[in-house]
């Protein structure tokens, strides 16, 4: 019997919902890969207190989930990122951490409303995927056949995990039947898709999404101490420090980002809002026309408490449980159940 994962191979994290007979498993980590050098040397003062997983794909060597300097990720708005050797790579290792070795896989993963309609790149990328692979981790090989692979509109990852349980079973027969708007706030994107029971009627660009935010809170830290701005500062660093928090350490100096930050996600929390807006109405809809609007994603965690002035006047705003996870847990089981 297959194992069903589903991944999302997201802009900022990597997460994985898989099923399988026996038990069903999360995942996530950061989208990050640093090459290993074959031929560099390290020299430990004191011995390691973990060593370090290295996975190996057709010679190319890499460890994930780090935070720092010297890392690569295929994260980019391109359309060639979903048939990029660096996104190909980063989807097998999420797959090889879920997967025994000689175990058959059903994979669904999921792309975003810009280029959900781009029967020819998904083609590609699932002849890419559909075959046997061989991920090598630390010196063992995990060898798997992806016999099925399907590619969904993101936020149609939500809407399986809202609907359906991991068993595939039923939950929100209601959601089948009526009109749903899911708002999936992303890293790099929000992806929209307005639902007629379960019919995909129309995929939208929300505009912008997290990354916007933080470009706009280094963008004022810059400004407010200039000696930054000569400093390798990603919109990553900020957010792994001010996710929970209102401090930013950069080198030995602590810097306060709660006002800039306080602004920064009231303007993105309105910017979607009024593009998601812009959207609905070219299909003759508002938000308050809608039976259920569903609001997940990353995103929604920081934002959630900016969003109610505009939404707080509504009675059909819902969040899923795990809203972070929701469209990794959707895909799994849309693996599951066309497996």
């Amino acid at each position: 019997m297959a194992i069903a994962i589903g991944v999302d191979v997201a802009n900022s994290f990597v997460k994985i919902a898989s099923f399988s007979h026996n038990e069903d498993l999360l995942d996530s980590y950061p989208n990050t890969r640093r090459v290993v050098n074959p031929f560099e040397e390290k020299t430990d003062v004191l011995a390691p207190q973990t060593k370090e997983t290295i996975y190996e794909i057709d010679g190319r060597a890499y460890t994930v989930g780090e935070r720092g300097s010297n890392l690569i990720t295929s994260s980019m708005g391109d359309i060639e990122r979903y048939t990029s050797q660096g996104y190909i790579d980063e989807t097998l290792i999420a797959l090889a951490k879920h997967t025994k070795n000689g175990e058959d896989v059903i994979f669904c993963g999921g792309v975003p409303a810009l280029h959900n309609y781009n029967k020819e790149m998904k083609t590609k990328l699932k002849e890419l995927l559909t075959k046997r692979h061989t991920v090598i981790i630390n010196g063992y090989p995990v060898t798997f056949i992806i016999r099925k692979s399907y590619i969904l509109l993101q936020p149609l990852g939500v809407y399986m995990a809202v609907v359906y349980d991991s068993k595939g079973n039923m939950v929100q027969p209601d959601l089948a039947q009526e009109d749903t708007l899911i708002i999936d706030i992303g890293w790099g994107t929000t992806d929209v898709a307005i639902m007629r029971g379960s019919t995909l009627i129309r995929a939208l660009d929300g505009g912008k999404a997290m990354n916007f935010a933080y470009k706009q809170i280094l963008d004022g830290l810059r400004k407010l101490y200039p000696e930054l701005h000569a400093e390798k500062i990603t919109t990553l660093h900020m957010e792994e420090q001010l996710r929970h928090g209102d401090k930013f350490s950069w080198g030995n100096t602590e810097y306060d980002c709660s006002e800039i930050k306080k602004i920064a996600f009231d303007i993105t929390a309105g910017a979607i809002i009024e593009e998601v807006k812009r959207g609905v109405a070219d299909e003759g809809m508002t938000l308050r026309s809608f039976k259920s609007v569903i609001f997940a994603g990353g995103g929604l965690l920081s934002l959630s408490k900016y969003f109610k002035p505009y939404t707080e006047s509504f009675n059909n705003v819902k969040v899923p449980n795990n809203s972070q996870m929701a469209s990794a847990i959707g895909f799994g089981i849309y693996a599951k159940m066309k497996g």
